[in-house]
């Protein structure tokens, strides 16, 4: 409704002026209509000018948006995630005790959680990634502003300063057979963007000392990587036709908290030191980050409380039937209506399966429809294809009766079944709803249907408001610059064209986004040669180095690590077929190396 104020305002502004000139010019029609060259005295007039105002309002904005069925055709065939919402998030912990457990227990992705009951609504969450319950916990972590090793062990003196973190477990770590432990770095927000960029953009050597001897065992690597990236941790379920790196891009600017995940590696620890029984302390020579730097300043306040172990990030995404439609011929657009008793509690995210439902009883039949804009034509179906539509004015006036469902044929005209009954399975969110929700409470904020009665589980983050991408006339050229960037190559994209493609996907649009989006200053690209070994042999291969020059004070507060990341597989995505990608990031201060990336082709590491 807020879009169409404007040209409502204008179209009243229009008749106001025309009936001044109609008294003017024609007074003695305007004296029959009541009309003065300042008023209307009538009315009974002025409700017909305003309803006519309000009819041509609605006419010139579906005009200025520019084709909007084609937008949405276009769109639900090649990006369809613009189409839907993004629920409210937000990431929890199950409070198990470690020193009741025995071993290993997971709660697969995807488990359902309930709140507490608001505004008569139970909100429903699912989890993104597994939680594995487990004795082993982070008993110490600290940050210390020098690197003082045992006797023996030499550390390069560049590294001044360190990150010290201890582990301990009431069963044998080698028991528990579990290769990596998931930690939530839970905090400040300037506090886990500095630990995100320390561990990752500043550490070198890794090693582990187990706690009754002083040697330290050195790692091949750093046995630390981020988490959320993987197509098995994503929040919103992504079709395939979509790119991953797209789903990225929306789930940081939307829900950042849920890259602040890392895992530590427990395989490689226990190779390098295969002594370890209960427990043992990962140091982490730490270099840029002495006494005196605001790095050393914030992480002075480094604890195990900041990092958490049984966590997940959720989304307020569930599956549910919608109300039944009953079919006739009076019409050929129905309300798709998801709960009947409180329809502005739910707000739909995607339709699943569409049936139509003849007869009852032993005599009824059941026949699938597919949807319109599938690629299912061509197969036969007799029953027709289904159609939905959103109607953003009702979406503001009537939340929860916005969409309309249509039967069509193979021309898109309307159908009118034999059948009797619409049955409609739908993903849907419960809206803003859980933004209402009071989280703290001493027996949990979330239940998980009897499969953890006796832990807690609590909210960490209160969850987020939901999010939409515009569909109005500004969704024309969204797709439009979608699809002008598929068509060019990295070399041709500059820093004008990248800047735009991440617009896209702030949907918060907040001054921290953007200054972000903003603190990239330059981008260069050139053509080099790498050595690359695969399965059976080493070979020469091209690859395209990305250089991306920011500004690293557009990034304190939120992590410059984890923004790399996700510009890393965004330009992997436009990589040609047999050449790899490799993004290195250049500060705009001191045109210092920060990070080189691993060359990648598509979702493919090259080592």
């Amino acid at each position: 409704m807020d879009q169409l104020i404007p040209y409502l305002q204008e179209e009243l502004a229009t008749f106001r002026r025309d009936i001044n000139v109609l008294a003017v010019r024609y007074p003695r029609l305007a004296g029959a209509l009541g009309i003065t060259e300042d008023a209307c005295g009538d009315p009974e007039v002025e409700r017909l000018f305003q309803g006519c105002a309000l009819f041509s309002a609605r006419i010139a904005r579906k005009l200025d948006a520019g084709h909007p069925k084609l937008i949405v055709a276009v769109l639900q065939s090649i990006y369809p995630h613009y189409l839907c919402p993004f629920p409210s998030c937000s990431v929890i912990q199950v409070e198990h005790k470690e020193a009741q457990m025995r071993g290993p227990r997971t709660i697969a992705r995807g488990t359902e959680l309930k709140s507490r009951v608001v505004q008569g609504v139970r909100c429903q969450f699912r989890t993104a990634c597994d939680i594995v319950l487990s004795p082993l916990a982070v008993s110490c972590a600290r940050f210390v502003s020098s690197t003082t090793a045992p006797t023996g062990q030499r550390i390069d003196s560049a590294y001044d300063a360190a990150l010290s973190i201890s582990f301990s477990s009431t069963v044998p770590i080698k028991q528990l057979g579990m290769e990596r432990l998931s930690l939530f770095i839970d905090g400040d927000p300037s506090l886990c963007a500095t630990l995100r960029d320390t561990l990752f953009l500043r550490t070198g050597p890794a090693f582990v000392q187990a706690p009754d001897e002083r040697l330290w065992h050195k790692l091949t690597k750093l046995p630390v990587r981020p988490a959320g990236f993987e197509d098995d941790e994503g929040l919103l379920p992504w079709p395939a036709r979509s790119h991953p790196a797209y789903r990225l891009l929306t789930e940081y600017f939307s829900f950042p908290d849920k890259f602040n995940f890392i895992e530590v590696d427990l395989a490689a620890i226990l190779a390098a030191a295969p002594h370890i029984e209960s427990g043992f302390t990962l140091h982490l020579p730490v270099r840029g980050s002495a006494r005196d730097t605001s790095a050393a300043r914030t992480l002075a306040s480094f604890t195990a409380g900041h990092l958490r172990t049984h966590c997940a990030p959720v989304i307020n995404l569930f599956n549910r039937g919608a109300a039944p439609i009953d079919l006739h011929r009076r019409v050929s657009e129905y309300p798709l209506t998801i709960d009947l008793a409180r329809p502005a509690a739910s707000e739909l995210y995607s339709v699943d399966t569409v049936r139509l439902v003849t007869g009852n009883g032993t005599s009824q039949r059941i026949a699938e429809l597919q949807p319109f804009y599938g690629d299912h034509h061509g197969q036969g179906q007799a029953s027709g294809y289904w159609l939905v539509r959103r109607n953003d004015i009702t979406a503001d006036c009537e939340p929860g009766r916005e969409i309309r469902m249509t039967i069509v044929d193979d021309e898109m005209q309307p159908k009118v079944p034999e059948a009797q009954t619409l049955s409609v399975d739908v993903t849907c969110s419960n809206r803003d709803v859980p933004t209402l929700l009071s989280y703290g409470a001493a027996d949990g904020d979330l239940q998980a249907n009897g499969i953890l009665d006796s832990s807690p589980i609590r909210f960490l983050r209160k969850p987020t408001p939901s999010r939409r991408f515009p569909t109005d006339g500004r969704a024309h050229w969204r797709l439009v610059a979608h699809l002008a960037l598929n068509q060019r190559t990295l070399s041709d994209v500059g820093l004008v064209e990248l800047r735009k493609m991440l617009n896209l996907y702030d949907l918060p649009h907040s001054p921290a986004t953007q200054r972000q989006i903003g603190g990239i200053v330059g981008l260069s690209s050139k053509t080099v040669h790498e050595w690359v070994k695969g399965a059976h042999r080493t070979a020469l291969m091209a690859g395209l180095d990305i250089r991306l020059t920011v500004d690293e004070s557009a990034y304190v507060g939120s992590g410059l690590h984890v923004f790399a990341q996700m510009l890393d597989r965004f330009f992997a995505l436009y990589g040609q077929i047999n050449v790899f990608t490799r993004l290195v990031l250049v500060s705009a201060a001191t045109e210092e190396e920060i990070l080189k990336c691993q060359p990648r082709s598509g979702t493919l590491i090259l080592a």
